[in-house]
This record gives C-alpha cells, structure tokens and sequence, in this order.
C-alpha cells in the first residue's frame, strides 16, 4: 500500500472555555501561549508551550454558539475532537485521502493560525476528524 509522510503536529481540543481548560491543563504541567481569534474558524485558539507531551495541544473555543464546535460540544463536551497532521503536498495528501473514502469538510484554504500556511478538512467514520497542515517547507516554496 503506498502511503505518503503524514506526521502528527497537534491534538485538537474543543473546550467551552479556553481560559478553564488552561487552568485545568496547568494542573497536569502543561502551559499554553496567549489565545487569540482565528476568523476562518470562528474560534479562539491556543497552542500549548511546554508539558510532558511530546504532541502539541491546541484549546479551541467557539466564537458564537454556531460555531463548528457546537454540535461536537453539545453531543460529547470538551475533550479531544481531531488529529492534525503535518504534509509536505497537501494537495496530493488531500486527494490521497479523498481516494481512500474520506469525506471533505473543507478544501486547503490559508489559515491565521499558521502564518498563512494552507489547511484542510477531512473526515472518516473510522478515525473521525482529521485536519492536514501544509508544511513550512511546502510553503517557502511557493
């Protein structure tokens, strides 16, 4: 089977309140940066700084009660919600998965987050949720 370098980057983490899931992190030894708003996602998000993971930790907070959070929040509560991955071609990672029954939830767009580096959505009733990220050295080539 022909794969390509999917690496794990960071675990996503819905929370109804970043500031909440900071302080009950903080517990565990793990710190987080400043939150700040990301448009594209409707939501604050917060990466983690230090801890005893050797995976980054992102906190990721609606901005409205619509946000695409809602449903997961109101079905599951806080807790972990989707494995990013790390890609050198997310285009060709993109159809890869998309060949092998994937479902898109949304196509590589820029993201705030990432200094612009692009991102996508796709999803798999077997792993669930599943977000690629473009790698820095994709996208110093541009």
């Amino acid at each position: 089977m022909t794969t390509l370098p999917f690496r794990l980057h960071h675990i996503g983490i819905g929370s109804s309140s970043i500031e909440g899931a900071q302080r009950a992190f903080s517990a565990l030894g793990v710190s987080f940066g400043d939150s700040y708003v990301d448009i594209l996602q409707n939501a604050n998000v917060s990466f983690s700084t230090s801890g005893g993971s050797h995976c980054t930790l992102e906190l990721v907070e609606n901005l409205s009660s619509d946000g695409p959070l809602a449903n997961i929040l109101k079905k599951v509560g806080a807790g972990p919600y989707h494995l990013c991955f790390e890609v050198d071609d997310i285009d060709g990672a993109f159809s890869f998965l998309r060949g092998r029954a994937f479902l898109v939830v949304r196509e590589p767009v820029p993201a705030a987050a990432f200094d612009g580096r692009r991102i996508c959505w796709l999803y798999s009733c077997e792993i669930g949720l599943i977000e690629l990220l473009e790698s820095s050295e994709s996208k110093k080539e541009e």
